[in-house]
């Protein structure tokens, strides 16, 4: 005890020490006063009164200097808060005018878009919190570790956690308007449970809550009083809309995952949040890195192409130089590289009439698009002539080069002709892509490629996306980032199997599917199959 009491003393005997010796240096301080002019002043208004009316009043830039009172204007009546400037335009404060954006900026109007998000803290009136979720088996679960909804880079995104998490947006409007979720999602995705929900000032829930059972929105277009969904089709984008009423609003949108039929893949990342029913656009925003606008009155901001490139605020793309490159909505150039062998493919026949002779011819095209520098690269690479590769089991070739299925009764190793079964027993039917110069009949194979951002609308120009190595199929080797390089397998007969028995279930399925696959990325990759 004693010895805190001396503590305590000796802390009472510094604070006056130090007040003492900087009791002089406050006493000389002086605040600067002017007589100010109007790029010294910033206007504000005061929030709304029951009348919907309120006061603009002007108040100095900075706290370095106050303003003599003749040199600041009294307060003045405000526009009505119901008052707003249309998409292209904003709000002069001083004059109390809509004036048209510049170019290299654009102006959603009374709407308000978040599509980058700084890593160190949220929008103002956003929030996210994450909870223990009761359905995994009562286990106690720490939240944490950067699952749920969090930011990654610029991107706010929804990871895998066992935690209930809970996206909150707190939104105050003049009048009627409505949120707008653009975001993109695993494909087939069945294990997250999903909520989106618009509360009052009371917390009451009004409206349609949307349940977002991904799985189940496919290719649907649908439009109400309250909600609006599209998904492109062939793409992971969706866009959820919910309309608001004037006041405040409550926005939350609440993940869950199925403990059985989750993936750790599972994600959401947002693109895009659309705001609207708020007061009106105090400035114009600069069109981001990547895109430009070059009129005046801009409501949105063009993407620039490939080999293009712009700054934030660009009023027009450049032109890369002819040694460099650039992606859709770049905001610089790359210098091209020499090319290598990973810049060219195998071109291969699917006919090969001989299989005892080698008759297969490969030759070499370049991959598209053509980014590296020729280096004379391409004369190294082998014009070789290769026996023809088997065709898979059930199958044998025909005399026209191709690959067809046995008849009826009739199996196959896929090395030779088709023989009969044994009497007394029949084929165990299947489909089996062991040779992909040569597919079976009724098996269709698309190759595809697209771009993850909505916001690029050029096309993909990754050609070919997969590529045939005769034993094995590959996803092109590609300096583009940002894209899905995709293949579809179409079967267009349908499955059956005479030996299943019983009704058809999950645990008694008519047939299955199984691949190898070995992933080897040097970049961020995934890799999912979708059924539909």
């Amino acid at each position: 005890m004693c010895q805190n009491i001396f503590k305590i003393q000796f802390l009472k005997i510094f604070t006056v020490t130090i007040y003492l010796l900087f009791l002089p240096l406050i006493c000389l301080t002086e605040e600067i006063v002017k007589h100010c002019n109007s790029d010294d002043l910033i206007f504000q208004f005061t929030p709304c009164d029951q009348n919907d009316k309120r006061w603009l009043f002007a108040v100095p830039r900075s706290h370095d200097f106050l303003c003599t009172p003749e040199s600041v204007p009294a307060p003045l009546h405000g526009l009505n808060c119901s008052v707003t400037c249309p998409a292209g335009h904003f709000l002069e404060m001083n004059s109390q005018k809509c004036k048209l954006c510049k170019p290299g900026t654009f102006s959603l109007g009374d709407r308000v878009r978040y599509e980058e998000f700084e890593l160190t803290k949220l929008p103002e009136g956003f929030s996210i919190e994450n909870s223990p979720d009761e359905s995994f088996g009562g286990r106690t679960i720490k939240c944490g570790g950067g699952g749920g909804w969090n930011i990654e880079g610029n991107q706010l995104r929804y990871s895998w956690t066992p935690c209930v998490s809970t996206l909150s947006i707190s939104l105050h409007l003049t009048r009627p308007g409505f949120a707008e979720f653009q975001y993109q999602v695993s494909r087939e995705s069945k294990g997250l449970i999903q909520m989106l929900q618009v509360r009052n000032a009371q917390c009451q829930s009004y409206g349609n809550s949307k349940s977002l059972l991904l799985s189940q929105q496919k290719h649907l277009n649908k439009e109400n009083n309250n909600e609006k969904v599209n998904q492109q089709e062939g793409a992971d984008i969706r866009v959820q809309r919910l309309s608001l009423r004037r006041g405040q609003n409550l926005i939350t949108w609440t993940v869950a995952v199925n403990p059985v039929l989750s993936s750790r893949m599972e994600m959401i990342r947002i693109i895009r949040i659309d705001i609207s029913g708020l007061a009106f656009a105090p400035e114009c925003s600069s069109c981001p890195e990547g895109t430009f606008s070059s009129v005046h009155g801009a409501q949105h901001c063009e993407v620039c192409g490939e080999n293009e490139f712009a700054q934030k605020g660009a009023t027009q793309c450049q032109q890369c130089p002819p040694n460099m490159w650039a992606e859709p909505r770049s905001e610089f150039c790359q210098k091209r590289p020499f090319c290598s062998s990973l810049d060219y493919f195998p071109v291969r026949p699917s006919i090969c009439v001989n299989s005892s002779e080698e008759n297969l011819k490969i030759f070499w095209k370049k991959l598209n698009p053509q980014i590296c520098i020729d280096n004379g690269i391409l004369n190294t690479l082998p014009n070789k002539k290769e026996k023809c590769l088997p065709c898979g089991p059930e199958m044998e070739r025909n005399n026209a080069g191709y690959c067809e299925n046995c008849p009826k009764g009739f199996i196959s190793s896929g090395e030779g002709n088709c023989v009969p079964c044994p009497s007394g027993s029949i084929p165990n039917y299947g489909i089996f892509l062991t040779n992909w110069d040569s597919l079976p009949p009724g098996i269709e194979l698309k190759k595809e490629c697209e771009f993850l951002s909505a916001e690029i609308p050029n096309e993909c120009p990754v050609n070919p996306s997969w590529i045939s190595y005769g034993n094995r199929l590959e996803s092109a080797t590609t300096r583009m980032r940002g894209v899905a390089l995709e293949i579809n397998i179409k079967f267009k007969n349908g499955f059956s199997s005479p030996l299943h028995t019983g009704k058809i279930t999950n645990e008694n399925p008519l047939g299955k599917i199984s691949m190898e696959v070995s992933l080897q990325c040097k970049g961020k990759c995934q890799f999912y199959i979708v059924q539909k």
